[in-house]
């Protein structure tokens, strides 16, 4: 089963279990609050398709309130692109990338990294980018 068509649960035990998306029918959260810490604490920020010959979505998530900062960085570690600079309220978000740099041309094929910073607090993911 390819990994977009199924949910991974990882328990604090170390245990995990992998779910169908097709046989779920809800999803509850009864704690959420506490959910989202641990997420925020352990888990890099979701970039897909990874990897992309065009638009990116980025989903990460904030346990709290805070000024978010997201940027495009290059393998040489210069910024390429500054998504966004907001406050946002705790939970997921997600925010799209449109391969364009900060001087509004299209990223040359490579490997970049999205950082997602918040209160002190780095996400970073790694993201390939295909020439079209």
């Amino acid at each position: 089963m390819a990994q977009s068509d199924s949910l991974v649960i990882h328990f604090k035990s170390g245990a995990k279990r992998t779910i169908a998306l097709a046989d779920i029918r809800k999803i509850t959260f009864d704690s959420l609050k506490s959910s989202v810490k641990q997420v925020a604490k352990e888990e890099p920020a979701i970039v897909y398709p990874n990897p992309s010959t065009g638009n990116t979505t980025i989903g990460f998530t904030i346990a709290e309130p805070a000024h978010v900062q997201i940027t495009i960085v290059g393998a040489e570690g210069k910024t390429i692109r500054t998504l966004s600079k907001q406050n946002l309220g705790a939970g997921y978000h997600e925010i799209l990338w449109d391969g364009l740099g900060d001087d509004g041309k299209r990223v040359a094929a490579g490997t970049y990294l999205c950082e997602v910073r918040s209160k002190g607090k780095l996400q970073v993911s790694k993201m390939i980018v295909l020439s079209r």
